[in-house]
């Protein structure tokens, strides 16, 4: 039986070699390990290097007296190198016996020159690590980070080669992503996830200079203290989950998922400091670029996770196969117009007038993906929408006050059923909600002509948070009394009220009976 790991399961195989590492891997782990590195080669090499990282690390805690940086408290300060590490256990375990008073005193007996014999051997073995310590020392820089995943291809670390899961960086070395996302697991366990556009210098083992574009951070318990340095700001964790982003102009913002984290402007030369503000979950801030003789301000705005990619494409829940249902398709075609543009996993770089990707081939049921520019899933469906037709509309256009979508629907029919889903968290209360879908479908529907159904979906933006979407429906006419298939327009007038996600068109060939 083959048990490769596929490129996503690289995640979980730096998992399994970080648990050998901490000695907290379990039997059936260790043996799903062995046998992806007997197996695989990619395996074996992306073992190799991480080993290779956390030797190193651990040999240069020894050196420089730090009090283990990147490792676990139970790993000892007195690192020993990794093919000695036996025979320096071997020595301490001896020492430790023979410094029992009966067992010296017998020693003794045997004679001076065993004891001689014997203290030589131990001296021996023991600057057996030290001269590998300097070995290593002669070695390159230690590798303090790694891809552990990547996704969209063509990403390039310029002018060297093609990024991929298993390559490791040494201090300095510098990340230029141009299209994709990468996954960089730090060696004191910290995890990036970067977007394309995005240059990232490695500054140590537990922390980063984003210089510009955005990345999502997820920081372990050991890794407390993780820093992203910007041009404008430092960012430290305090135990969290965060982004950052970095603009062209340098203006920088950083948005709390979860726990919390200390930002602090940074000054020029002379100038005095800038105080540190702490934000918590739901908070974010920005800070502008300064002159050099003034101090930057932190400015609070809205939190918007939805804004940063904190999961990877190959992590949607499966489709559920016994819920896949047998509704033919009833959109026709979709021409997208003067919406948003950007570089978005997973349809990556867009523009304007650039179209949706298709919608999933089973319709809306469980684990089908709802946006062309967000890794975004089904979560929960009410089961008269299962396996409706839908427009996977662009989320980025929320900002965008004149977009439309022009939809027309197939004439197979001569009339369907068109909902509108749209996220609860756009407005406060129900009837704000039904005068913004009255907006969205002003050119083919009077105000009050979408019902709202009663039915929901929840959508699973990656952070443990379900966002509710209400249905409001309507049957409408395929085709025109000559018979041509009629062109719906679904439009804004404004940005939407919220940063929040966006809304979905979907299609049923009926009305779904009650009972349904």
């Amino acid at each position: 039986m083959n048990t490769s790991p596929l490129p996503e399961d690289y995640a979980k195989l730096a998992d399994l070699i970080h648990a050998l590492c901490e000695k907290t891997i379990t039997p059936e782990q260790r043996a799903q390990l062995e046998e992806w590195v007997c197996r695989d080669p990619a395996a074996r090499r992306i073992y190799v290097r991480y080993m290779n990282l956390h030797a190193g690390l651990r040999w240069r805690v020894r050196q420089d007296g730090e009090s283990g940086v990147g490792l676990s408290p139970e790993t000892p300060r007195a690192a020993r190198a990794p093919v000695l590490g036996f025979l320096g256990e071997c020595v301490q375990q001896s020492t430790s016996f023979l410094a029992r008073p009966m067992v010296f005193l017998a020693v003794a007996a045997i004679g001076l020159p065993g004891l001689l014999v014997l203290a030589l051997a131990l001296g021996i073995l023991w600057q057996a690590p030290r001269e590998a310590q300097v070995a290593w020392r002669q070695l390159p820089q230690p590798h303090v980070a790694m891809i552990t995943r990547a996704y969209g291809g063509g990403s390039r670390r310029a002018p060297g080669p093609s990024l991929s899961a298993g390559r490791v960086f040494a201090e300095g070395e510098t990340i230029s992503l141009e299209r994709g996302l990468l996954e960089i697991t730090f060696a004191d366990g910290a995890r990036v996830i970067l977007e394309e556009r995005a240059t990232l210098e490695i500054s140590n083992c537990n922390a980063g200079r984003l210089q510009i574009g955005r990345l999502a951070a997820t920081v372990p318990d050991g890794a407390h203290g993780f820093t992203i340095d910007t041009p404008t700001a430092r960012v430290v964790d305090l135990g969290t989950d965060f982004g950052v982003s970095v603009a062209a102009d340098r203006t920088a913002e950083a948005h709390v998922f979860g726990g919390q984290i200390e930002v602090t402007p940074k000054t020029g030369a002379g100038s005095p400091a800038a105080p540190t503000r702490r934000l918590v979950t739901g908070e974010a801030a920005r800070i502008r670029a300064a002159a050099a003789d003034q101090v930057p301000r932190i400015e609070a705005i809205s939190a918007s996770s939805d804004e940063f990619v904190r999961r990877f494409p190959d992590e949607e829940p499966p489709i559920a196969q016994d819920r896949v249902p047998s509704t033919p398709r009833l959109v026709a075609s979709v021409d997208r117009r003067d919406g948003a543009r950007g570089n978005r996993a997973p349809i990556g770089e867009f523009g304007h007038q650039t179209d949706p990707l298709s919608s999933d081939a089973s319709g809306l049921v469980l684990g089908a993906p709802v946006y062309s520019d967000r890794v975004y899933t089904v979560e929960m469906i009410d089961e008269p929408l299962v396996g409706a037709d839908y427009v996977r509309a662009f989320n980025s256009d929320k900002f965008d006050a004149n977009h439309r979508y022009d939809v027309t629907f197939s004439t197979a029919r001569d009339q369907v059923f068109v909902v509108v889903l749209l996220d609860d968290r756009t407005e406060a209360t129900p009837q704000r909600r039904q005068a913004l879908v009255d907006r969205l479908v002003s050119p083919f529907a009077r105000p009050g002509d979408f019902v709202d159904t009663g039915w929901d979906i929840d959508v699973d933006d990656g952070q443990e948070l379900r966002h509710p979407l209400s249905a409001y429906g309507m049957t409408v006419p395929t085709k025109s009394a000559s018979g041509n298939p009629i062109t719906y327009s679904f439009v804004t007038s404004a940005r939407m009220p919220q940063r929040a996600s966006h809304f979905i068109i979907a299609v049923l060939p009926e009305p779904p009976s009650p009972e349904r």
